[in-house]
């Protein structure tokens, strides 16, 4: 194996776990437990995009992406993120199943979903809450059988200039 392989793999493994940091800490706050009772978020998801707003300039080898989810797939050399279903029970509960494109990875970790955490709708409000009690929320919007969550996140680039995104993970119902 040679060096630039080396780097190049360690960098790709480097920005995954990045891109995972920033879809598990979202928005992070105090919010109060809504029930979900019937709500559109309800029902079984899969993950169709990770959108990026402005594009980021990742630098070498990535150039600019507007959606990172192509791009943790190509990186993970796995369809887990893509095939996964995540279920958001009547009961406000979180779920997963495990396809079998999962079995190298964590699925939790994967989508920095806690499943054994709870969920609650409150407007346009979404709030995680893990096992552990920390609370995420997102800006919820749904759109036939579309769910989009964002958030703002500050990053920085491949350049090291550090600007405020907004991040908008796309659901698709299964």
């Amino acid at each position: 194996m040679n060096t630039l392989f080396s780097f190049n793999r360690l960098r790709s493994l480097v920005l995954m776990a990045l891109v995972m940091t920033v879809f598990a800490v979202g928005c992070k706050q105090s919010a109060p437990e809504i029930n979900p009772g019937s709500s559109p978020v309800e029902g079984n998801w899969h993950m169709t995009a990770m959108k990026v707003n402005p594009a980021i300039n990742l630098g070498e080898p990535f150039g600019t992406i507007s959606d990172m989810l192509p791009l943790l797939v190509e990186l993970s050399g796995s369809t887990c993120l893509t095939d996964l279903t995540v279920k958001f029970k009547g009961d406000g509960t979180i779920s997963a199943d495990n396809p079998t494109s999962c079995r190298d990875l964590d699925p939790e970790e994967a989508t920095g979903l806690d499943t054994s955490g709870r969920w609650a709708l409150n407007g346009d409000q979404i709030t995680l809450t893990d096992s552990d009690g920390a609370k995420t929320i997102y800006k919820a919007t749904f759109s036939g059988n579309t769910m989009n969550w964002s958030y703002q996140e500050q990053m920085e680039d491949g350049s090291g200039k550090t600007s405020t995104y907004t991040i908008t993970i796309a659901f698709k119902k299964a």
